[in-house]
């Protein structure tokens, strides 16, 4: 029972938080980047397990909170017209951690926390806005983000960011969150709240909070 315990809170660990802290702007850079930082996050959850014994099946829940603390980075080279009408950019970007989970019934561990995604962002500038579309693939499998950005140079950026984990008869295993985060000259701080659910009934919720820095 132990061992199980354990291997539930890896699996946890390793789902949840497995996409880094967005500190990037909508705009799109011009030429080789870099970006990394460190946030902290707070995670209150359910695990849903069922039994069957025959024709009947019990269905138990086990909640559980904790918390995390990750080291961020983004690597990444843009391409943007003058003037920043439309641009492109690739990169990578890692998340590497670990924290701790302290479930209902008593069991608790130390978990590792790591992830991340080669990833393709497309934006465009509408006078002091800008907005870009961003596709990750890694792990998650899949990561989608819209960006909105304010300024010139951005100040602000919203985000709201969509990871696929998979799929069960149809029901996405997913997580939706949103983003703000202010920059000022290559420092960011950055600021998010999200849900995720699976098919079989498992979620949780997170709220995070990052400082990150810019060095090109």
């Amino acid at each position: 029972m132990k061992h199980l315990k354990w291997l539930i809170l890896v699996a946890i660990g390793m789902y949840y938080c497995a996409t880094p802290v967005p500190y990037q702007r909508a705009s799109i850079p011009q030429g080789l980047y870099g970006v990394y930082g460190i946030s902290g996050t707070a995670v209150s959850g359910k695990i849903v397990t069922s039994t069957s014994c025959g024709q009947q099946s019990v269905t138990t829940e086990s909640r559980y909170v904790g918390a995390f603390s990750t080291l961020g980075a983004e690597l990444g080279y843009g391409k943007a017209t003058r003037g920043g009408g439309f641009g492109m950019a690739l990169g990578v970007n890692l998340g590497l951690g670990g924290g701790g989970l302290v479930v209902q019934d008593g069991g608790s561990g130390v978990v590792p926390v790591l992830g991340g995604s080669a990833f393709l962002r497309l934006g465009t500038r509408l006078g002091n806005q800008a907005l870009a579309y961003q596709l990750g693939l890694g792990a998650p499998p899949v990561t989608q983000a819209l960006l909105l950005g304010f300024g010139r140079p951005e100040r602000v950026t919203l985000a709201l960011r969509q990871a696929i984990f998979g799929s069960d008869q149809g029901q996405l295993s997913q997580e939706l969150s949103l983003w703000a985060t202010v920059h000022r000259d290559k420092t960011s701080i950055s600021f998010g709240v999200g849900h995720a659910s699976e098919a079989s009934g498992d979620s949780y919720t997170f709220i995070s909070g990052g400082l990150g820095w810019r060095w090109k």
